[in-house]
């Protein structure tokens, strides 16, 4: 607009300046020339010449470079599935008034529902939504507009009559237009804007002349077809007989003519008078995107490479070009405004009227009773109007199409001498052909004015600014990556089954469904030469996870299938399997590449697939980390490993106060990084001997500390820098983990006891059930008399003994004598006797450790105080011998009279007695049955 202002500035100054300059009085002695005056203009106000031609040139051709309203359309979700919500969102732009008071008319059209009238093939009577026989565009616009008007609200509680007051009265151009209305359609192909009006000039009366005005050489087109086409080369191939420039021996190049699609139109900014029609004007005829308008035949268009064997075929060889055209221009007092809304109607009332009664709230489903069905803001009649509703929610089945065509004031004025602005309508394509073109001229300010013109329906150009949500309906591939972990892992390669377990995560960015619904299929492939340097050629990878050997072996989780989104296996391969030599190289390196495709259902018969991989370096390694109890000096504190703890590498069970030694024995490493869950361990020599101040070592302590019922993970990161022993810097990356625990004892019994038996279990057929499924009482032993009993008092962590101070009772009274974890008597007791035995031990750190404890890791002594743990058990002398009895124990139930406590068989036999005394009475009374009779 600055620009536009500047450029009016200066041809105003000139307007000045040879008014001024033309006003010299007649004794003058000399009168500029118009070259004069333009130079003196030029050198005062340093204006020049060709910047003044520029502007000139662009005003010539202003018309053509307006911008006209258009929308565009967005879909949430862009990939629904059938039957699922899906939200249009309109954005319209280049509209003068704001979006609230725009009109947009939505329509949406169904699979199958084409245009079609009743009794033609493609008709069907569904799609017929307003019941007229025919299904076309009004149709695809009074469903969009019921699932609009309603929201939800269902019409068959509705009741007759019509009390609310939902009318609206709709205004050309917006809610908000109070100036005079003129509608214009917009023509993308040359940029012109015609008023819409019910008569004018047509195509059809447009006739198209060939020649020239001067000389009068003009004529008529000889023929119907008028295309405008366009020079160019086109390359056929030849076997090298035809005539021609041959191009290495292959091809053959002419000029051929080729329609372009595009019609010629007249160009009413262009007009002459016509010599042979004195009083009619002739315009210019002209053909968009730079393509010239030709008089030729259908024979000569688009040509094989049969007809060009004569020769070439270009368009000034075989056409004439068409210079002018004569169309029909009407005086401005019979143009009638041909402006109309694009809302749906019902089959009684036009929308927009003011009138929303009865037989419309049935027709659309409205509630009667509320004047804002939708709950919009505003009355239902506005609502069915389009007024402000951007958007458009239903649910979406395979092969919908939805449209809008919005409704409002341009940025664009017209020529008209008011306020006026163009009316528009921005269609999503901007497809719109527009049609019967012609002009009218009308008196404006005092000077003629031609207006081009359109007579069309703008309804007609619906059906081709249908949009598709998924947008040409083919799926676009699933974006997939892989997340793997941990980032280093490493293979047991010893046989004892501590290697870290891989999980590989598929993550789709663009998926539709959840992973339920989803389809994934997992490879797992090896280098099929293992000492060859890691390759990115598909040809050097080949499949092991189709071996069961290695799918067993490392525990894989399932390959394929719905909701297979993770791939989980363990790295246990044993040096001496034959997957091992697959795998991994003389260094100990492997690299593993996993697969996944993912698949997931797009539409109706459609399916989209995605591809991943990753490749992952694998280090194998036998070493282990072995776990130490630990000796503290009481005078410096020093610390050093005591007895291996936890050898058998599985969860090793601790308990708070603690400290931990860790070791690793290696040969080829010299880097270690020890961490627990994530934090560095460190240690120095003021600690251990066995650390150094500047960097980790083989060794590392830790302490316990947290609540009982804690899990966490030591871990080692070990490599040798030089790459020297193993292959690159990565090296080894092992891990144990811990869970703490309160410290508990157990009682068992070693010699002259056994466990009661409670019960056992028997399989469906019958058989004797084996021993793990036999239930052993845990605080009930049995023995006989004379037997000597041995009872172990197994500590939990079993390391904790050693720091235990313990004490055996016997029917409570304390053994001083034993001091250890096991305790020896002998069975005096005569049968039905019951033995009480418990264990009682106080558990405590020495304080070498607590003070450690609080030295390096600032642990406080209240952290680690004494702890008493203790247990129990009673001892059931029985007749008989133990094992003869554990072993007659058969059957479906369990042997009752083997398993019932002393005090149990005592209450059990006096509630015999009592039935047994019962019994007897009645017997008594039984025989004197007259004396009862007497005394009753």
């Amino acid at each position: 607009m600055k620009k536009h202002k500047k450029n009016n500035i200066v041809l105003l100054w000139v307007v000045i300046e040879l008014f001024l300059f033309s006003s010299y009085p007649v004794m003058a002695l000399h009168i500029p020339s118009a070259n004069e005056v333009a130079a003196d203009l030029e050198q005062r106000y340093h204006i020049n010449s060709a910047s003044v031609q520029s502007i000139g040139e662009g005003l010539n051709v202003a018309d053509g470079k307006t911008t006209p309203p258009e929308v565009m359309l967005s879909f949430s979700p862009s990939n629904p599935k059938p039957g699922e919500k899906i939200i249009a969102k309109a954005l319209p732009s280049y509209f003068s008034n704001q979006k609230e008071s725009l009109y947009f008319t939505w329509y949406i059209k169904h699979e199958g529902c084409e245009i079609a009238s009743q009794g033609s093939s493609d008709y069907q009577s569904s799609c017929d939504v307003n019941d007229d026989n025919r299904v076309n565009e009004e149709d695809w616009k009074v469903e969009a507009s019921r699932i609009i008007a309603q929201n939800g609200f269902d019409d068959r509680i509705n009741t007759r009559g019509s009390w609310d007051k939902d009318g609206y009265r709709a205004r050309f151009g917006g809610d908000n237009n109070l100036s005079p209305a003129y509608c214009y359609v917009h023509s993308f192909s040359n940029g012109d804007n015609y008023e819409l009006v019910d008569s004018g000039g047509n195509d059809e009366d447009t006739s198209f002349l060939t020649g020239a005005i001067a000389p009068n050489t003009l004529s008529s087109c000889p023929s119907q077809n008028v295309a405008c086409v366009k020079d160019y080369v086109e390359t056929c191939s030849s076997d090298g007989e035809f005539s021609g420039g041959i191009i290495s021996g292959l091809f053959t190049e002419y000029d051929a003519c080729t329609d372009s699609g595009f019609d010629a139109y007249c160009n009413l900014s262009q007009c002459y008078s016509d010599p042979s029609n004195p009083g009619e004007d002739i315009c210019t005829a002209s053909c968009p995107l730079g393509t010239q308008p030709y008089c030729i035949s259908d024979t000569f268009l688009d040509p094989s490479c049969t007809d060009l064997e004569g020769g070439s075929l270009s368009c000034s060889a075989s056409g004439t070009p068409i210079t002018y055209c004569r169309a029909d221009q009407l005086a401005s007092s019979t143009i009638t405004s041909a402006c109309e809304h694009l809302f749906p109607n019902s089959d009684s009332n036009i929308t927009g009227n003011n009138s929303f009664g009865t037989t419309e709230e049935e027709f659309w489903g409205t509630n009667p009773r509320d004047p804002d069905t939708a709950d919009r803001g505003q009355n239902d009649e506005a609502t069915i109007a389009g007024l402000g509703v951007d958007g458009f929610t239903w649910n979406y089945m395979p092969g919908d199409k939805v449209g809008v065509v919005v409704e409002g004031k341009s940025i664009i004025p017209t020529k008209h001498d008011n306020a006026s602005m163009m009316i528009m309508w921005a269609l999503p394509k901007n497809k719109c052909d527009v049609q019967n073109i012609g002009s009218y001229q009308k008196t404006i300010k005092g000077y003629p004015v031609t207006i081009p013109t359109a007579t069309m329906d703008i309804n007609d150009c619906l059906e081709d600014n249908l949009v598709d949500p998924v947008e040409g309906g083919q799926p676009t591939n699933l974006e997939v990556s892989l997340e793997y972990g941990p980032d280093s892992p490493n293979n047991d390669a010893s046989g004892r089954k501590m290697g870290d377990m891989v999980f590989v995560q598929a993550v789709s960015m663009n998926g539709d469904h959840d992973t339920s619904q989803t389809y994934y299929r997992w490879d797992v492939k090896r280098l099929n030469t293992p000492n060859k340097r890691m390759s990115l050629d598909l040809d050097d990878w080949e499949s092991i996870s189709v071996l069961s050997s290695f799918r067993q072996e490392t525990e894989m989780s399932l390959l394929e299938g719905n909701n297979i989104s993770e791939l989980k296996f363990n790295l246990n391969v044993a040096n001496n399997s034959n997957n091992y030599n697959a795998i991994f190289n003389n260094r100990g390196v492997g690299y593993l590449r996993i697969y996944v495709e993912v698949e997931e259902v797009f539409d109706s018969g459609l399916t989209r697939a995605g591809r991943s991989d990753v490749i992952i370096r694998v280090t194998s390694s036998s070493d282990r980390i072995s776990l130490y109890n630990v000796d503290v000096n009481p005078n410096t504190l020093e610390m050093s490993l005591n007895d291996e703890i936890c050898a058998e590498d599985k969860t090793c069970y601790v308990a708070t106060g603690q400290i931990i030694g860790a070791r690793i024995e290696s040969d080829d490493l010299s880097n270690y990084s020890w961490e627990v869950d994530g934090s560095d361990l460190q240690c120095n020599q003021n600690m251990s001997a066995s650390c150094q101040d500047t960097k980790q070592t083989n060794i590392t302590f830790f302490p316990v500390v947290g609540e009982a019922g804690k899990t966490f993970d030591l871990s080692l990161v070990a490599n040798d820098i030089d790459g020297s022993s193993r292959e690159g810097s990565m090296g080894i990356n092992l891990m144990r983990r811990f869970e703490i625990v309160n410290p508990y004892l157990k009682l068992i019994p070693e010699a002259g006891s056994e466990r009661k038996v409670l019960g056992s279990y028997v399989d469906i057929t019958g058989n004797t059930p084996p021993e793990d499924l036999v239930n052993y009482s845990e605080n009930l032993f049995i023995s006989t008399p004379g037997s000597g009993i041995s009872i172990l008092g197994e500590f939990h962590p079993e390391f904790i003994e050693s720091d235990s101070t313990i004490k055996w009772f016997i029917d409570g009274i304390e053994q001083a004598d034993v001091s250890t974890e096991r305790i020896f008597f002998t069975a005096n007791k005569s049968i039905g006797s019951v033995y009480n035995v418990s264990i009682e031990a106080a558990y405590s750190q020495p304080i070498a450790v607590r003070k450690a404890l609080q030295e390096f890791w600032g642990v406080q002594q209240e952290k680690t105080i004494e702890e008493i743990i203790s247990e129990s058990v009673q001892i059931e002398i029985e007749d008989g011998d133990v094992m003869a009895k554990k072993e007659g124990v058969k059957g479906v139930f369990a042997t009752l009279a083997a398993n019932l406590s002393g005090e149990f068989v005592f209450l059990l036999r006096i509630i015999l007695t009592g039935f047994v005394l019962i019994a007897t009475a009645g017997i008594v009374f039984g025989f004197y049955p007259s004396e009862m009779k007497k005394k009753n």
